[in-house]
């Protein structure tokens, strides 16, 4: 059954990784971090280990420019560890910051292996894509690329200038200079060292600017990124206590998907005060639930592990209220290995299902019960046409509901 969830996800265009691929992304995967790591190591070396030492380490290893050694190095080692776990953004990301570190290393002018080493990491990751296909817990918002392109414009914007404009600066030379600058600007920590020179109106007009442009994306990063990543963490932490309050429930019915026919199965499990829990994919609608006051899990529940969160294990029913056929023959499905494999022997499953000869369908892969609200409305309103009375269809739907209560005590017994 799990392999049968699986396949039924794969994209039509996804195609399997090949065994050598797979070794090969599970051996990059623990290079990046460690070649991060070395980097940063390096840079950290330089920076703290005494002029009067450093000259008497190889220059193989001692010609490095320490910030950009520390700065590709932290970047390095962060992406790596979560290229462990295969997830595709921090792929493209990583590639990103080799090809860059390699490409403002040959810049800058430090020693051949450290660009060329990046240059050969980046070439590795390339033909490797496929391996890296999992999703981010928390992928990037649009307004969360633009506050951090923002800021990476105004480092540009900053490096760039002050390298062209070095000729009417103090101490400015080189591109390793013109990092310096623009950070301590953007910054605004400002150290005095590199100053526009004497009587150079563009280089003053050029400082201004640039600190205009880095308080700028400093408010566009806090509001896009800072912020909403303080909110996405607090939020994680509340998922996290209604995750550990929802194990407490027991003998409840989990209703999947808040449809119109899933909000009148609440509407009726409330008034027979029956314990309940609801597992909707779409956010918003999730967060009005539990604004209402209603136990509501955030997630898609054709997926396993969504219905385990839910404590399928323990539940008295489970309710598939989907408008497609497809999603409530999935949870089906899921249910009924719940059920036949011991975990939980007593939960009932209903379906819901709009075409009407795809009953028995769901009824084979474990429904208890397969409702078609859409056949029965039909029905109802052709017999009331027919003369029929409200009494009638009362007292035998009475009958009905007395028969599937007498099937059930039979099982139980």
């Amino acid at each position: 059954m799990k392999t049968l969830q699986r396949v039924a996800r794969i994209p039509r265009k996804w195609t399997v990784p090949s065994t050598r691929v797979l070794r090969a992304a599970t051996v990059l995967s623990t290079v990046v971090p460690v070649y991060g790591l070395f980097r940063l190591v390096t840079g950290l070396f330089h920076r703290i280990l005494p002029a009067r030492l450093l000259s008497a380490v190889p220059d193989l290893v001692s010609d490095v420019h320490t910030t950009h050694a520390i700065a590709s190095g932290a970047i390095l080692f962060y992406l790596g560890l979560r290229l462990i776990r295969r997830q595709r953004f921090s792929y493209y990301v990583s590639l990103g910051v080799l090809f860059a570190s390699a490409v403002s290393g040959l810049i800058i002018g430090v020693t051949p292996w450290f660009w060329g080493s990046g240059f050969a990491v980046f070439a590795a990751l390339i033909p490797l894509r496929g391996a890296f296909t999992r999703r981010a817990r928390v992928a990037p918002t649009p307004g969360q690329i633009v506050g951090v392109a923002a800021v990476l414009l105004a480092l540009a914007y900053g490096v760039i200038g002050a390298y062209l404009l070095r000729e009417h600066f103090t101490n400015l030379h080189t591109w390793g200079d013109a990092i310096y600058f623009a950070v301590t600007t953007l910054t605004t920590l400002g150290y005095g060292d590199i100053v526009p020179a004497a009587g150079s109106a563009t280089a003053k007009f050029f400082a201004v600017s640039l600190v205009i442009v880095g308080i700028s994306s400093f408010l566009t990063a806090m509001s896009l990124v800072v912020i909403p990543f303080l909110e996405s963490q607090a939020k994680e932490v509340m998922q996290a206590m209604d995750r550990f309050r929802k194990r407490a429930l027991r003998d409840h019915v989990v209703v999947c998907f808040y449809t119109q026919v899933g909000q009148s199965v609440a509407s009726q499990l409330v008034a027979s005060r029956q314990e309940f829990l609801v597992v909707e994919p779409d956010e918003p609608t999730a967060e009005a639930l539990a604004a209402e006051g209603h136990r509501v899990l955030q997630g898609d529940p054709t997926e396993e592990s969504v219905l385990m969160k839910a404590n399928l294990d323990e539940a008295r029913a489970v309710i598939a209220c989907s408008d497609r056929d497809a999603d409530n023959a999935l949870i089906t499905l899921i249910a009924h290995d719940v059920k036949t494999s011991g975990r939980n022997p007593r939960l009932r499953i209903v379906a819901r299902i709009e075409q009407e000869q795809g009953v028995q369908k769901l009824e084979a892969a474990g429904a208890d019960y397969v409702v078609s609200p859409s056949t029965l409305g039909g029905r109802m309103m052709g017999r009331f046409a027919a003369g029929e009375s409200k009494e009638d269809l009362l007292r035998e739907r009475s009958d009905e509901l007395l028969g599937f209560d007498a099937q059930a005590s039979d099982g139980g017994d």
